[in-house]
Parts: C-alpha cells; sequence; structure tokens
C-alpha cells in the first residue's frame, strides 16, 4: 500500500472519531504529527525488560511513495532463541482539533504488527497483520474501511553469533560495512562489560561449593523380566540424566517457540515451580513452622514409569497439602492478613481450606501462613483409595495433571490468584513415601502477584478393598449366567367375578364380544361344553397378552447379576456384546435398549475405529446393523455388538436393554449398573458478568503435562451455548449470563477423537452473576455515582473492591456500617481511572460478622483518554536506580496547592507528590524510576490537579 493512502485512511479515521466523541463537523481535520515503527522483543506473553517495544524510528513519506525509517533501531543485548521473536509496530500519532475555542486533543493509534524469528542476516520482506483484533502486547488494533495491504521491508545486520546486538534499519546497501563497523566496536563494549560481571558473580560464589550427584546407570535390559499388562509408550523408557527433564510438561511450563503461533497469540504465562531452598526452609523453621525437618528430600524421578507403580504393594495413599508461605513481590501487589484455599483434587470434590492468617514481613521473602484459630499450620489430607476399575488411575492422574490452588480473602470473598501445582514429582515409584517442597507462581489476571510455598507428602498404605478388574467388563456374552432356572407353566384360576385382563389384539377383542353375544344369547340352555370351550379359549388368550411379560422375567432370573459400569461425564465406555442365532434358519433381531444414554454403534467407521482401539472381535461385516438396531444372523451365526455409553451427567441407575427375535419374542438381555464416578478437572477458571447479557468469554487451554499436536474436539456440557477455537491458544464460549445473584458450572471437555473415547482436558468454568453498572469516566479525572443496595434485614456491612485504586468509597461508607432493612440503601463509591484500556472492577457488600456476601456488582469502566500538555523524554541507565527533575509551570494567575499522580507507580514514583506555586510560576518535580534489569521503554501519565 503506497504512503498516501495510508496517510488519507488515518485522517478519516481522525475525522470519524471526532464526530463521535465531540459531535463535531466542519472543515478542520486531524493532523498527522508522528509515523513510528516500534521494536522489540517478545517471548510470547511480554516484552523483554519491561512493559513495551525497546527501539522505536520515525517514519518518513519517500519520493516513491513509501514510509522509511531514516535511522537505524538497534536492540541490545539480544537473545537468539526460537522462543524470542523480533515484534514490529506501526503506529501513528494525530492532532485532532476539538469545539471553537477548545484546545486540541492527542490519539495514537496502532495501524499494524509483524513479527521476525530467525538467526539470518540480509534484507527481509514480509506482511504486517492489519486490524480488526490486538497485536501481540495487547493493543487494539485500528480497523480500516477496507482492504489494507502493508509489506514491511528491512536489513538485519549483526555480528558473529556471540554478539547480542542486532541492528535493523532501511538504509542503501553501501552503508551496510559502516553500519558492520560500528557494531563490532559495540559488541567488543559489551563483551567486556559481560565478562566483569562474570567474573563478580565468581568471586561472589567462590566460597560455596557445588555438590555434583552422579546420576544412577541405566539397568540392563537383561536384568529386567517383568511382565505386565500395562504397555507404556517410549517416552516413559527409564532414561536417567544429569539434570532434570521437564519435557512431561512443555504444555504448562514452557512456552513454544514464537513460529509455532500466528500473529493473535497471547500467551498465558506459567513458570516452572522451583524448590525452596535451604534459606527459605531456615526462616520457615525459626518460625516456627513443623514437618520440614522430618523427612529426608530425595531427588525426584525424572521419567516416572506406570508399571513400576502396577507392582506397588501399597495401593491406596494418604495425601497430604501443608501451606508453608507466601512470597510477595518486591513492589506492587498487596495480600490481604486473613486466607483461605480453594483446591479440587483428583475425584475428590470442591473443597476450602479453614482461614489462615499471614505473617506479614519483609518484601521479598516469604512470609508464613498459620491457622486463624490456632497456631498450627493449615494442612489439607485426602485419603485416596484405588480405583475399583483402574487401580493406575491415581498415578496417571498425578503423571498427567496439574492441581489449582485458588487463593481467597477471607474479608471480602475477592479471589486472590491461581497457583498451579505440577504432581508429578509426588509420585512414589515403590518407595513407601515421598516428599516435595516447592515454590509455585500465583497469577492474577496473566500477572504474577507472588508465589506460594507448599510442601506434599504422599504416604503409601495397604488398601482396604481390592481393586477387581473385572468390574468394568469391556467383552460379554448372552449366555453370562450364574445359574440356571427353569420356568414352569403355572395354572390360571379363572374367577367368575373377576374383571377380564385387557387384550390388546383387534381380533381377540372381536372374539371375545362375539363370546359374551353368544353367553347372552344361550344362557338359558345351559350348554355346559359351551361353557368349558369359552374358558379355553379366555385362557389362551390371557396368557398369549402375559407372555412377553414372562418371558422377560425369566430371562431376568436368568442373569442374577447386573455388569457395573463406572462412567464418568463426557468419557465414552464401549464393551461388546455376542449376540449369537440359536435357530436353524435365518432370523432378524432387533436391539433394544431402555435408555438414551445407552447406544449401538451402527456406523461403519466408528465401529472400525473402535475394533481398532479396544480389541474387540471384527464381525464379518461392518454395514450389518440398520438405523433402528436390526441385524439378519444366519444359522449359528454370531455377531459381536459394541454398545457404548455416554453420559454428561452420570447418575446412578439400572439400564436393560433386549435382544428381540422377529417371530419369537426376546432372545437374551443386559442388564447394567451405573455407578458414577466423578473426573479429575484440569484447571478451573471463575468469570464475573454482568446479568442478563449474552458474552463471550476467552479460556486459554492449559493441558497437563501431555502435548497436544492438533486442536482437539471441543464439547460444552452447558446447554444453548457455542464452544469453538478462536485460535492456537485460545478458546471462545458465548452464552447467555443468568440473573443476578447466580452461579453456573459447567465443564468444557477436549477429545483426541470425535468418539469421546478419551477426555484430553477437562476445563471448568465457574460464571459468577453481578449486577452489572457500565461507567464512562476520562483518564485521571474523579467520577461518582451510586449503587442501589436492597436490604432485608439490618446488617452492619463493609465495602470492598477489587482494585482499590481505580474503585474506592468515601466515608461513612469505607469503613462498616448499617444497612437499612426494607429500603433501598444508596451507596456513593469514587471511579478514578489512569488507563484507557476497559477495565472491569468488582464491588462486594459483606456481612462483617457472619461472613456472608450481601450483594455484588460488577462496574465496566470505558475511559477516554484525558490531554496531554507536555511530553519529556525519559532515559534511565539498566540496573541502576535514577531520579529525575521535571519542569512543571502555574499557568493560573493565582497561587495554588497541585496534586501529582502517576499512572504506573511501579515504573515511575513521584516521589513530592504535593506542591504550592504562585501564579505562572515554575517547580521541579521530583521522580524516582526504579532498577530494571534489561532495555525497555515505557509511557507513563502524570496526573497533576488542584
Amino acid at each position: 500500500e503506497n504512503a498516501d493512502a495510508i496517510d488519507r485512511k488515518v485522517v478519516d479515521f481522525g475525522n470519524k472519531w471526532r464526530e463521535d466523541n465531540y459531535g463535531v463537523s466542519d472543515n478542520r481535520k486531524p493532523k498527522i504529527n508522528e509515523r513510528r515503527i516500534l521494536l522489540g522483543q517478545h517471548n510470547t506473553w511480554c516484552y523483554l525488560g519491561g512493559s513495551g517495544p525497546e527501539s522505536a524510528a520515525l517514519l518518513r513519506p519517500t519520493s516513491f511513495n513509501t514510509l522509511e525509517a531514516s535511522s537505524i533501531v538497534t536492540i541490545k543485548r539480544a537473545i537468539r532463541d526460537p522462543l524470542v521473536a523480533l515484534v514490529f509496530e506501526l503506529e501513528y500519532s494525530l492532532t485532532v482539533p476539538r469545539k471553537a475555542g477548545e484546545s486540541e486533543d492527542y490519539i495514537r493509534i496502532t495501524v499494524s504488527w509483524a513479527y521476525y524469528v530467525g538467526q539470518g542476516q540480509g534484507e527481509f520482506e514480509m506482511r504486517m497483520q492489519t486490524g480488526p483484533g490486538r497485536s501481540v502486547s495487547g493493543k487494539i488494533l485500528w480497523e480500516p474501511q477496507g482492504a489494507l495491504d502493508l509489506i514491511l521491508s528491512f536489513s538485519l545486520s549483526s555480528g558473529d553469533t556471540s554478539t547480542s546486538n542486532i541492528s535493523i534499519t532501511h538504509q542503501p546497501k553501501q552503508d551496510i560495512e559502516r553500519i558492520k563497523r560500528d557494531l563490532e566496536r559495540e559488541k567488543q563494549r559489551e563483551l567486556k562489560k559481560l565478562q566483569d560481571e562474570l567474573a563478580v558473580e565468581r568471586n561472589r560464589q567462590a566460597s560455596s561449593k557445588v555438590v555434583e550427584i552422579e546420576p544412577p546407570p541405566p539397568v540392563p535390559k537383561s536384568e529386567v523380566q517383568v511382565q505386565t499388562l500395562y504397555a507404556e509408550p517410549e517416552e516413559l523408557a527409564p532414561q536417567y540424566e544429569s539434570h532434570p527433564d521437564y519435557s512431561y510438561l512443555d504444555a504448562v511450563g514452557r512456552p513454544k517457540p514464537f513460529s509455532e503461533y500466528s500473529q493473535e497469540f497471547a500467551a498465558l504465562p506459567v513458570e516452572m515451580p522451583r524448590a525452596l531452598t535451604r534459606a527459605d526452609k531456615a526462616r520457615l523453621v525459626r518460625a516456627g513452622v513443623r514437618g520440614l525437618m522430618d523427612h529426608e528430600e530425595v531427588a525426584p524421578v525424572y521419567k516416572p514409569r506406570l508399571d513400576v507403580e502396577a507392582q506397588d504393594p501399597l495401593k491406596a495413599s494418604n495425601f497430604i497439602f501443608q501451606f508453608l508461605a507466601y512470597r510477595p513481590p518486591l513492589r506492587g501487589s498487596e495480600l490481604p492478613e486473613r486466607v483461605f484455599f480453594g483446591l479440587k483434587f483428583y475425584t475428590f470434590a470442591h473443597m476450602m481450606s479453614e482461614v489462615g492468617k499471614i505473617r506479614q514481613g519483609e518484601k521479598g521473602a516469604p512470609w508464613v501462613i498459620d491457622s486463624a484459630s490456632s497456631d498450627q499450620e493449615i494442612v489439607v489430607k485426602f485419603e485416596v483409595e484405588p480405583c475399583s476399575w483402574d487401580e493406575l488411575d491415581f498415578a496417571k492422574y498425578l503423571l498427567q495433571k496439574n492441581l489449582t490452588v485458588e487463593i481467597w480473602d477471607a474479608e471480602s470473598h475477592m479471589h486472590i490468584g491461581n497457583a498451579r501445582v505440577h504432581l508429578v514429582e509426588a509420585l512414589r515409584q515403590g518407595k513407601p513415601s515421598v516428599v516435595v517442597t516447592k515454590e509455585f507462581p500465583v497469577f492474577k489476571d496473566d500477572n504474577q502477584i507472588g508465589s506460594l510455598q507448599l510442601l506434599i507428602r504422599n504416604q503409601g498404605v495397604s488398601a482396604s478393598v481390592r481393586a477387581q478388574p473385572s468390574q468394568c467388563p469391556k467383552k460379554l456374552s448372552g449366555a453370562q449366567a450364574r445359574h440356571k432356572y427353569k420356568v414352569r407353566a403355572k395354572e390360571i384360576q379363572m374367577d367368575q367375578a373377576q374383571k377380564p385382563l385387557p387384550v390388546d389384539d383387534e381380533d381377540s377383542r372381536k372374539k371375545l364380544r362375539i363370546m359374551e353375544y353368544k353367553k347372552a344369547k344361550n344362557l338359558e340352555r345351559k350348554d355346559e361344553y359351551w361353557e368349558k370351550d369359552k374358558q379355553i379359549q379366555e385362557l389362551n388368550m390371557v396368557r398369549q397378552a402375559q407372555k412377553p411379560m414372562v418371558i422377560k422375567q425369566a430371562i431376568r432370573e436368568y442373569l442374577s447379576t447386573a455388569e457395573k459400569i463406572h462412567a464418568r461425564a463426557g468419557k465414552a465406555f464401549a464393551f461388546q456384546y455376542l449376540v449369537k442365532n440359536p435357530q436353524n434358519t435365518e432370523e432378524c433381531f432387533t436391539v433394544v435398549c431402555d435408555d438414551s444414554e445407552l447406544s449401538v454403534v451402527k456406523e461403519v467407521s466408528e465401529w472400525q475405529w473402535w475394533v481398532s482401539r479396544q480389541d474387540f472381535d471384527r464381525p464379518s461385516e461392518y454395514d450389518m446393523i440398520t438405523e433402528d438396531n436390526s441385524i439378519i444372523l444366519r444359522p449359528g451365526e454370531s455377531c459381536p455388538v459394541i454398545f457404548k455409553f455416554l453420559s454428561w451427567e452420570p447418575k446412578p441407575k439400572m439400564i436393560s436393554a433386549w435382544v428381540h427375535q422377529s417371530k419369537a419374542g426376546p432372545l437374551c438381555a443386559l442388564e447394567l449398573e451405573i455407578v458414577p464416578e466423578a473426573a479429575p478437572i484440569d484447571h478451573t477458571f471463575r468469570y464475573y458478568e454482568s446479568e442478563n447479557r449474552t458474552v463471550k468469554l476467552c479460556i486459554p487451554p492449559l493441558f497437563g503435562s501431555q502435548k497436544s499436536l492438533h486442536k482437539p474436539i471441543l464439547r460444552c456440557t452447558l446447554p444453548k451455548s457455542i464452544v469453538q477455537w478462536e485460535s492456537e491458544s485460545e478458546i471462545s464460549v458465548e452464552l447467555k449470563v443468568p440473573p443476578a445473584p447466580k452461579v453456573i458450572s459447567f465443564n468444557i471437555l477436549a477429545y483426541e477423537d470425535p468418539y469421546a473415547s478419551e477426555v484430553k482436558a477437562n476445563w471448568e468454568v465457574k460464571l459468577h452473576s453481578y449486577v452489572g453498572v457500565d461507567v464512562n469516566v476520562t483518564t485521571g479525572q474523579t467520577t461518582s455515582l451510586r449503587l442501589a443496595c436492597p436490604g432485608d434485614e439490618a446488617r452492619t456491612v463493609k465495602l470492598y473492591s477489587s482494585h482499590p485504586k481505580v474503585v474506592s468509597f468515601s466515608a461513612p461508607h469505607d469503613q462498616p456500617f448499617t444497612l437499612l432493612p426494607r429500603s433501598v440503601n444508596s451507596l456513593p463509591v469514587i471511579v478514578r481511572s489512569d488507563s484507557t484500556q476497559i477495565q472491569r472492577v468488582r464491588v462486594h457488600c459483606v456481612d462483617i460478622y457472619h461472613k456472608r456476601l450481601v450483594h455484588a456488582w460488577v462496574l465496566t469502566i470505558q475511559s477516554s483518554a484525558s490531554s496531554i500538555n507536555t511530553v519529556y523524554e525519559i532515559k534511565a541507565k539498566v540496573g541502576q536506580d535514577s531520579t529525575k527533575k521535571i519542569v512543571f509551570m502555574n499557568r493560573s494567575q493565582s497561587w495554588a496547592m497541585f496534586h501529582f499522580r502517576s499512572s504506573h507507580p511501579n515504573v515511575l514514583e513521584v516521589r513530592e507528590p504535593r506542591m504550592g506555586l504562585e501564579g505562572g510560576a515554575k517547580g521541579y518535580l521530583p521522580v524516582y524510576i526504579p532498577a530494571v534489569h534489561q532495555p525497555s521503554l515505557a509511557e507513563v501519565c502524570v496526573f497533576a490537579s488542584d
């Protein structure tokens, strides 16, 4: 696309934006101030070294009607890794005139973006991604009117592979040699700096000795002569390495290379857990934490094996979680004093721990967690018995799944964050017990807010009930009877006064009417033979009517016990039932099921699939069963019919299936006892939405330890909902939010095959319906509004905000107050937003004595950008704290006291938030910039109010 066309479309967008926001339509048009290309290194979830791109360059139109950068864009300390990409963002800045007599507005538009992953040098060309949508950094892309085809061309040059400098330029080729010489000198300076840093690090660690443990040698295959029924995949073969191999945790612990994702990718950051250091353990022991010195930690098994678990004589386990401490970040997030934890472990119901109190200490150090009711630690214990139909089910859960631990504020009932706990190291692998002490990161809204320290103990015990492998059979036969039972004919006593049984056959009813007519005509004759003949005919008709019921009852008695099926929600269980023709002639049989959740597999492709996967018997023909479950068998021929049971909400019940002959009635029956089993959950997602609205929820596909080679098939257990893949890293669910207050829970299941034979992942979604309030504010300014809270009875309540810096409460409602009964209480709320992005803030009204949530709101805050008076460019050194002074002028004619506030205090902090100035006087505002360890670029707004 040529530069003039891009400029025209941007100016047209500025005109439309001006009309929509200010309602002005005149001859004045927006003016393009800058065209910039932003460049930074991205690791699939954030920019390296900060919250934005590292470098930028101005773009100017050329005589060839293109946009070209006149300067070189340099990336220092570049990382050569397939996980890191160079990300380009094209940005326009506009000056938009307001109404006559008002100041102009300043807006920025992100037009497009692109990324480059590679090690090569030279000239490259790629197509840029435009709107609608978001860039990889989360910026909203401008949606142009019509197609916008942008091609990015750049020259990439660097030193050898050891250098950490990469330059991108649009200069002619003859300037490349000069650029290389400059980069070579810069490379030498950077290398010398890195060598000095390494020397200091070696001197600091010289006093501590590094102990290297030699791994045990692999066991020769000739020494292992174990016969097992459990076939293991190749990747689980015993293989020892000198360092831990977390390849089985790649799906959640390590991001994929950037080149494997699409342009719309925005991953959920998940870091690997780390073991507790000796210093952390010493702090905990000194603080009085028990249990850390009662065991001796052993090195984890890097390649667990299920056959070792199958041979373990201790089939049951006592699984213990002990919450040790919480480590807050050095800056930013605050933590309440009283918390409790929620988790759904294995097949147990979702449980909440007791309330704990946090002993706050120094920033960066772990804060000990104690029980609020006593001085003991918070311990959650699970007694796990082996699964009755698969004794390795619990071991597979520990190997393949992760546990989500939710952290809640006990006072405000606010959800603080989640920690994903890897359970694979808790596998005992033949040991009587295993103890793991780990520190897991805690995330909230894709941001890490701290880490949680846990002690996990897996103690093996003897099982109280021995598992029976035959309790969930795969192959059944029509002749599986415990004993034989003979059915003998019984004499039927007919009473004259007894009412005749109903007869369904039309011919029989006609015969009865004729007999009654003849009986009425011959009452005077008293014909004895005629009366006996009439009774015999009535007995024959009654026997024919009761014959199917008698046969079914006899078959039920013949099959003395029912087969058990252990069913899990969303997982299909298939088994084979052999149907044989006992007649000497060709016969047609029909399978009848009295439950819709039990079906017969009759499609050719599905039948072939189950036979190949479950080792079922192969039929003579796959195209044998009709749509109404009918099949024709030759004399003595048998057919292995496959039944499939699939339920989204399995309940305990009895199910019967009958095989009917076309002429002789029922042939055989199958009786099944359904035993529901809870399904393990991979992750629990919570969403807070406004009531009575149709919403679209975006869910990241957090799999367990098994990586998925392609997009699994998705199914949602919630009726009237639409679930689909939005991209490689995002799943969307569209549904209707119920009226408030209500919490609906449903599951999203992922399958590798279309027949639901194995659940790849099971995600639980909890949707909280709140009263919705839409708020429009101006960035940096305060807006007041009122919330309506109906009172059912007199209560002492307190208001809480999920983001106190955005939504706060004025006196006296910032302290506990009394809620008036039988009336609608009007509660004042103060809203102040420092960001132009849409924010969602929850407000809870909690009974402080009964700890009950009385009412809840969700505020959707949309902010419009305020005008910027002055722009400063501040440069700070990497790794050093910086203090700068900014010039501020009182533009009024009288003395005034100004209050200053930073939009990002963790990036730029105002040291003196108050300043008094005379009219027209200037003052110096000191600001503090904390040290960052990598080059980065950030944009911070400082708001000044009188």
